[in-house]
């Protein structure tokens, strides 16, 4: 209860757009980000206290669903948390490190929770595509006291978890009436 009256309180705050709050504020604030995402943000807000505070000297880089990813999707996440620990997906949106549209790093990222992900940067004669794991960058650069966030139109997935376009597809019933 006290997680969801801090996000509540949180989201009738104003964001800042000169680098005053924390990552974890400027997400839980940002209306260009996924409201599921944000609020499995806020079911963790006590591991990600290191989101959350400006008096330290690391720098992180937090790559979040927009609006363009589909609630159904991320809310999908969310009813995974049962089944297992949700910051354990949530980890692997996080870098530990500051990477901004002046210094994409070409290539894998070792994200917090271990696993890599790749950075992806693709040009054409009038437009640049920056992509993590397939996902595009539509959103560069929101700053924060201790990093910055990037909105991506999809979520993304470390190789050791489950992508729900796959448990979607891999749920079963039992009984199944339909076979004798």
């Amino acid at each position: 209860m006290r997680q969801i009256l801090i996000f509540m309180l949180l989201s009738t705050m104003g964001f800042s757009q000169n680098c005053e709050n924390s990552i974890l504020d400027e997400i839980l604030q940002n209306n260009d980000v996924n409201q599921y995402f944000q609020i499995a943000l806020s079911l963790n807000i006590d591991e990600l206290s290191y989101l959350n505070t400006c008096k330290s000297d690391a720098s992180f880089t937090v790559f979040v669903p927009g609006n363009d990813v589909p609630n159904e999707s991320v809310s999908t996440l969310l009813s995974l948390s049962s089944d297992a620990n949700l910051i354990d997906y949530i980890e692997y949106y996080i870098y530990a490190g500051e990477v901004n549209s002046s210094n994409f790093i070409i290539g894998p990222l070792n994200m917090m929770d271990g696993n890599n992900s790749n950075i992806i940067v693709t040009a054409s004669d009038d437009d640049i595509d920056i992509t993590i794991n397939q996902a595009s960058i539509t959103i560069q650069d929101i700053c924060a006291c201790n990093g910055v966030i990037h909105v991506i139109n999809d979520l993304i997935w470390a190789p050791s978890s489950v992508n729900l376009h796959n448990y979607n597809n891999t749920i079963e019933l039992y009984p199944n009436p339909i076979k004798h």
